[in-house]
Parts: structure tokens; C-alpha cells; sequence
């Protein structure tokens, strides 16, 4: 029952579904469909005649076609089954030597690896050979000369001429020399050094020979005028100059050269051209003039020493200059010693003045002081100089306490002008004469102290003596006065000779003392005159003496004579200045004749002072008024007045 009724519903769905297929093509439209229409074409071009047989023609034309079809496609099949079987053949062979070339890249790779291992192995090699070759280079340059600077070191030396590149090989030698012993102080397994060392050190040693030579024979053309060093001498100089030994060596040949030629040349110029003026000995006659020559020429010669020796060590470090200038020189000049005080002493035996004596002296220390500062302190020169001044100065001290004392022996009285005399003058010219050679002597600090001493000597040689020969004629004269207006016209006269001086404050303070007392007599003495002549000596002396009570009662003070007395000095005081003493206008200095006089006024007025205060004090009962008073302050007035019209 139910599989009835299922085949039921079996064929309702198939019923439904050719419906629904039928209704779908009768939905389509087919006339309007391009490809039914085309189909539709076709089959009119094939189909000519529409019969029963017209299927099965159909069907068996397209069989027909189909098998047609079919063997084109077949052949067609074989043909490229064909062409593959060739193309597979070709892709085998080809694989084929795509293997065997696959063996043979493997083949070779595995030999390239191990050829490019080999060639790490040999470039590793190679670049250490490399940096040892270069470090061997580098080693050789650093410590060693190269074939061309020693055939240049072997050249010099077989010569012994040198040059600027045997210079330049050689303070390479130097820095060659002194590496070494560095470079063992890092290392001293390298053996090559040691005996680097010692080729080097010879080599040093064999230019150091060449050096010097050269130096001795070189210096030995300097021995001529004019001859200018040559280059390589101040670099052959500055090359040794770090040996000591051989430096001095080499400063002593120098100093030996020139020692004999500076005497030489001191000799030509004393005896130039058989007694031609030029020459020195030409003045021998003079010895101020002959022994300043001496010194001049010496002095030069000095500097010219200096000089060319300062160059000729140019190129040396400054401290290596400082340390042979002063000592070279002072051997040369040692050359100079002999001749130079044989001559000297010679000169001295002549006859000369103490102040040509004295010159001489200057001459020595201008010289000293001059050379001082080339030559060493200990330099024999020097020490001559020095010993020639000493002889000079005792020389020119006896020959002036000699003179001083002559002059001084002869003298006499003055005149009645009381003006000093001739042998006064004298003196004091010869003394001007010696201290215008003093202030012309050198400035140097060091000598100040020596100097100041011979000055102060000098002073004492001349100026003692004098004073004492002016006291001595001071003593012999009668009137005080006179003595003490001599003595200021003397010393006077003293200080305006010495005064324009160095070093004469002690002795001028001395001089104004002396004229300050002598003065204060003179003041003294004509003061008194004064007031004798005026009336009021006795007046004064009363009045000054005066002690309690009344003054008027005492005998000679009293008013008549007070006003007897004063009105006697109103009356002289339009002469007072006739009442001075002869003597005071024989004064030379009108400064101390000027002070005297109003110094005596000054006196006066201080007498008429006193007279006056005792006059109006009312303690002493003087009658006032029956004295016609004239104040301290008119007669001061009156009195300044007349010596302004002196």
C-alpha cells in the first residue's frame, strides 16, 4: 500500500517536473535567441531536402565528420607525439650534461674551496712577510743610514771636507745614536741593535773627528784682517757644542789663533808704518795721550773679539755662548797683558803731572768697566788693569801731597784787601782740574762706592792742607777781624770751586760752618762797634745787667743820661753805616756781606729793644715824658732803609 502510493507520487513529480521543462522552453523565445538561429542556418545549409531519412543521413554525415575529425586529430597527435619523443630525447642529453656539468661544478667547487683556502693561507702569509719586510724597512730607517748618507758620512771622512748634507746625515746619526739605547731599554732581544750601536757610535766618533779638524784648520784663516767666517764653521761649531771637551778643544785653538794675531795687531798699530803719525809710540812723548791710545785700541780690539766670536757661535744654544764668550775672551786678552803694562810702566818713569796721573787712572777704570762686562772677573786683563790703576793712584796721591804741600809751604800774608793768594788759587785750580776728570769716570753702580772714597781723598789731600795753611796765616794777622774776613774769602772761594762736585755735602756743610762762625764774629765786632759809636753801648750793658729796683737810680741810668744816650743814637743813625768796620767791605761774597749787615742791624735793634723796655717800664720810674721816643719798629725802618741804598 505505501509503496503504491509512493510510485504514485512518483510519477505526479516527474509529470510536474516535464511541465515544468516544457513550460520553460515555451517561455523561451526562440526566435529571438541568435544561437538557435544560427544552429537553425546550418542545418538549411546541410539539409536540403526534410524526409524520414533525413535524421539518419544526418546522423551518419556527422559520424562521418566525426571520425574525419577524429583522424586529423590523430595524425595531428602522432606528430607531436613525434616532436615530444625528440624534445624528451633532447631534455634527457641535456639532463644528462646538466648532470655531468653538475659533477664537474661540485668537482671544481670543492677545488676552488680548497684553492681559495690555500690562497687565505699564502695571502696571510704574504701580508705577515709583508709587515715584516716593512717593520725590517722601518727598523733599517730608523736605526740605520741609507747607502746614500753613508757614502756622504765616508766622503767626509776620507776628505775631511764637509758639506750641508754631511750635516744633515750627521744629526741624523746623532738621533740614530741615541734611539738605540731606548729601544734596547723596551727590547733587548733584537742583537741587531747592539751592533747597530756600535757602528753608530764610531761613525759619531769618526765626524766628530772630521768636525774638529775641519774647525783647527778653518779658524786659522781667521788670523787675517777682514776675513769673514764661513757657514759651515758656525755649523761645525753648533754640531760639538753638547762635548764639552771637544768644544774647548776646539775654543782654545781659536783662542791660541787669535791671541797671536791681536798682538800682532796691537804691535803694528804701536809701530805702524816706521813712526808714521798714525802709530801710537808716535805720541810715546805724552804718556796721557800714549796710554790712552794703548787702551782705546785695546778696548776696540776687545770688542771686535766679542764680536766675531759671538757670530762665529751664532748658531749654539744661548747658554753655550754665555759659557765660552767671557772665558775665550779673557784668554785672548791675556795675549795683551804683557805688552800693555811693560809700555805703561815705562810711561810712568817719564816726568807727568799729578792730574795727567790722574787721567791716566780714569783711563784704567773706563777701561776696567768697559771690558767688565766682556771678560770674565777673573781675567788676567782685568786684574792688570786693575793693578796699573792701583800704580796710577798711589802715583797721583804722592805727586799731589807733594805739589799740595809745595804750594802751601810758599805761601804768605794777604794783601791788605784781605783777598785769598795766588798759591790759594793754585790749589784750588789743580783740585777743579783733578775733579773734572773724576765726574768724567764711568757711572757703573759698583764703582759709586770706590769712587766716592778717591774723591773724598782727593778733597782731604788738597783741602786739609789749605785750611790749615789759611788758619795758620789767620793766626799770624793782628786783627781778629781781618783773620776771620780771610777766612771767609778763602773758603769762599773753596766752596765755589768744589761746589758744582759730586760727593762735597759733607765738606760744604763743614765750609758754612767754619764761615757761620767767623761770620758771627765779624757780626759780633761790628755790632759792638755800633753801638759804642751810636752811645749806647754803656746804656745797653746797664740796662741788660739790670736785675730789681729802679733803673733809673742807679749811677750812669739815670733820665739825663738815658736821654743823652739815646738822643746821641737818633743823631748817628743817618750814619750807621759809616760806623761798620773797614774790614766788612773786603767781604767777597755779597750773600755773607748782606747777611753781616743785617745781622748787625738786627744786634742794634735788639739793644735798642731792651734800652726801650727798660725805658717805658713804669717799675724803673723813668719820666716818660721827657723823652722824645722813637719805637723799636721806626727805627727798624729807618735802619733797613739806609741799607737798602748801600
Amino acid at each position: 500500500m505505501t509503496t503504491s502510493s509512493t510510485q504514485k507520487n512518483n510519477g505526479s513529480e516527474d509529470e510536474a517536473a516535464i511541465k515544468d521543462k516544457v513550460s520553460k522552453l515555451m517561455a523561451i523565445k526562440l526566435g529571438r535567441d541568435k544561437g538557435v538561429i544560427n544552429e537553425i542556418d546550418f542545418l538549411n545549409n546541410i539539409i536540403t531536402t526534410l524526409n524520414i531519412h533525413t535524421e539518419r543521413h544526418l546522423e551518419r554525415r556527422i559520424e562521418d565528420n566525426a571520425l574525419l575529425l577524429n583522424k586529423e586529430y590523430l595524425s595531428k597527435f602522432e606528430k607531436m607525439a613525434g616532436n615530444i619523443n625528440t624534445f624528451k630525447n633532447k631534455v634527457d642529453k641535456m639532463n644528462q650534461v646538466c648532470n655531468d656539468l653538475r659533477s664537474d661544478i661540485k668537482s671544481n667547487k670543492e677545488k676552488t674551496r680548497d684553492l681559495l683556502q690555500k690562497t687565505a693561507v699564502i695571502q696571510k702569509e704574504k701580508k705577515v712577510l709583508e709587515e715584516k719586510k716593512a717593520y725590517v724597512i722601518g727598523f733599517l730607517d730608523e736605526y740605520s743610514l741609507t747607502d746614500e748618507e753613508q757614502q756622504i758620512v765616508n766622503d767626509s771622512i776620507e776628505n775631511g771636507t764637509l758639506n750641508e748634507k754631511f750635516f744633515k746625515v750627521f744629526y741624523r746619526l746623532l738621533n740614530i745614536k741615541l734611539q738605540i739605547p731606548e729601544k734596547l731599554e723596551e727590547d733587548d732581544s733584537i742583537c741587531a741593535l747592539y751592533d747597530m750601536k756600535e757602528n753608530a757610535e764610531a761613525k759619531v766618533k769618526q765626524c766628530y773627528a772630521v768636525i774638529v779638524r775641519y774647525i783647527q784648520s778653518d779658524v786659522r784663516t781667521l788670523n787675517h784682517e777682514f776675513m769673514e767666517p764661513k757657514p759651515l764653521l758656525f755649523d761645525s761649531f753648533k754640531a760639538i757644542e753638547k762635548v764639552s771637551e771637544l768644544m774647548e778643544a776646539s775654543i782654545a785653538e781659536y783662542c791660541g789663533v787669535r791671541r797671536t794675531y791681536i798682538v800682532r795687531a796691537f804691535l803694528d798699530a804701536l809701530m805702524k808704518d816706521n813712526g808714521n803719525e798714525n802709530a801710537i809710540e808716535y805720541n810715546s812723548h805724552d804718556p796721557l795721550v800714549y796710554i790712552f791710545d794703548m787702551l782705546n785700541f785695546i778696548n776696540t780690539a776687545c770688542n771686535t773679539e766679542y764680536e766675531m766670536l759671538k757670530n762665529l757661535l751664532k748658531n749654539c744654544d744661548h747658554r753655550t755662548r754665555d759659557k765660552y764668550l767671557s772665558v775665550a775672551l779673557g784668554e785672548i786678552s791675556e795675549a795683551l797683558c804683557q805688552p800693555t803694562k811693560v809700555r805703561v810702566e815705562a810711561s810712568f818713569a817719564r816726568e807727568i803731572s799729578c792730574v795727567a796721573i790722574y787721567q791716566i787712572s780714569t783711563s784704567f777704570a773706563w777701561c776696567s768697566d768697559s771690558l767688565k762686562l766682556l771678560l770674565p772677573p777673573s781675567s788676567l786683563f782685568i786684574h792688570t788693569l786693575n793693578d796699573l790703576n792701583e800704580l796710577a793712584l798711589n802715583m797721583f796721591f804722592s805727586l799731589l801731597n807733594t805739589n799740595v804741600q809745595k804750594t802751601v809751604n810758599r805761601s804768605k800774608l794777604p794783601d791788605y784787601d784781605l783777598k785769598p793768594i795766588n798759591n790759594i788759587q793754585q790749589s784750588l785750580n789743580l783740585l777743579k782740574s783733578i775733579l773734572e776728570c773724576t765726574s768724567s769716570t764711568s757711572d757703573a753702580e759698583e764703582n759709586l762706592a770706590l769712587r766716592k772714597d778717591i774723591q773724598t781723598k782727593i778733597l782731604s789731600s788738597v783741602l786739609d792742607p789749605l785750611n790749615q795753611s789759611i788758619q795758620l796765616a789767620c793766626s799770624k794777622l793782628h786783627d781778629p777781624i781781618d783773620g776771620a774776613v780771610y777766612m771767609i774769602n778763602c773758603l769762599h772761594l773753596v766752596k765755589l770751586a768744589i761746589t758744582i762736585f759730586q760727593y762735597t755735602d759733607l765738606r760744604l756743610e763743614m765750609i758754612k760752618g767754619i764761615i757761620e762762625t767767623h761770620e758771627d764774629l765779624i757780626v759780633g765786632e761790628q755790632a759792638s762797634l755800633v753801638l759804642t759809636n751810636c752811645g749806647l753801648m754803656d746804656l745797653y750793658l746797664r740796662c741788660h745787667a739790670h736785675q730789681t729796683g729802679p733803673l733809673s737810680k742807679i749811677e750812669d741810668a739815670e733820665t739825663a743820661v738815658m736821654i743823652a744816650g739815646i738822643t746821641r743814637f737818633y743823631e748817628g743813625l743817618p750814619n750807621i753805616n759809616g760806623f761798620e768796620c773797614d774790614q766788612t767791605g773786603k767781604i767777597l761774597d755779597s750773600n755773607i756781606l748782606e747777611s753781616v749787615r743785617r745781622r748787625t742791624i738786627d744786634h742794634v735793634l735788639i739793644a735798642y729793644q731792651v734800652i726801650f723796655d727798660k725805658v717805658v717800664d713804669p717799675s724803673n720810674e723813668y719820666d716818660t715824658a721827657q723823652f722824645e721816643f722813637k719805637t723799636p719798629e721806626e727805627i727798624k725802618n729807618v735802619l733797613y732803609a739806609q741799607f737798602s741804598n748801600c
